[in-house]
């Protein structure tokens, strides 16, 4: 038995930005050439998908979520643990 889903202050549209920017983040790989004297379009733009510390994606998404109000805040925490939750709500684990 699934537990009731709260009513949320936080929009349907803004959970989905931040998925697909975190998955974005997430995909990002280990810096290989830290100062490249290139053109992005030289090296075909790999430098994208490294994990730098001026890293656009990270900015927008912290950004992001420091813009939203403390009740969005608040329930985008509850989602991320709301899988965790509901899991051990109908196995009885603690």
């Amino acid at each position: 038995m699934m537990a009731a889903i709260p009513n949320l202050s936080i929009s349907s549209e803004k959970v989905c930005f931040i998925v697909v920017k975190a998955r974005e983040f997430d995909a990002k790989d280990v810096v290989t050439e830290p100062n490249p004297g290139s053109n992005p379009t030289d090296d075909r733009a790999v430098a994208v998908l490294e994990d730098h510390a001026d890293d656009p994606v990270f900015i927008e998404l912290t950004s992001f979520i420091g813009a939203l109000s403390e009740d969005e805040r608040v329930d985008l925490v509850t989602l991320a643990w709301w899988d965790e939750a509901t899991a051990r709500s109908t196995t009885g684990r603690n």
